[in-house]
C-alpha cells in the first residue's frame, strides 16, 4: 500500500475533512468533529470514505455507516431550594437537599 485518504462527508456528499497518510493504516484515526479549515462542523449526520492507494494503481474504497456528530456540551444545574442552612438546629432547615438537573445524554 502506498497511501490512504479519508473523507468526513456529509449527507449531501460534500467533503468535510480529509485525513492522509502513507503506508498502513493505523488501527485508529482520530477525528476531532473540524473541518480541514479548523472549524467545527454542524452537528449532523456524517459518514467517513476510506480510499487506499496500492503501488499496482488499484484504489478500493471502504464507506462507514452514518455517524451522528454532537458537538453541544452537556449541561447540569445544581439548585438549593432553601436559602438558609443550619446545621444542628431542630428544624428541616439541618438538612439540605439538592436539585440536580442535566441534558439527555445517549
Amino acid at each position: 500500500m502506498v497511501n490512504w485518504t479519508l473523507q468526513v462527508q456529509d449527507q449531501q456528499g460534500q467533503v468535510k475533512r480529509t485525513i492522509t497518510g502513507s503506508g498502513m493504516v493505523p488501527s485508529a484515526i482520530p477525528f476531532d468533529g473540524r473541518d480541514d479549515v479548523g472549524q467545527p462542523l454542524a452537528e449532523g449526520s456524517y459518514r467517513a470514505v476510506l480510499t487506499l492507494t496500492y503501488s499496482n494503481g488499484n484504489t478500493p474504497t471502504a464507506d462507514s455507516a452514518n455517524f451522528l456528530l454532537r458537538n453541544t456540551p452537556p449541561s447540569a444545574t445544581v439548585s438549593v431550594p432553601a436559602a438558609v442552612f443550619s446545621p444542628g438546629s431542630s428544624d428541616a432547615r439541618s438538612v439540605v437537599t439538592f436539585d440536580q438537573t442535566t441534558s439527555p445524554e445517549d
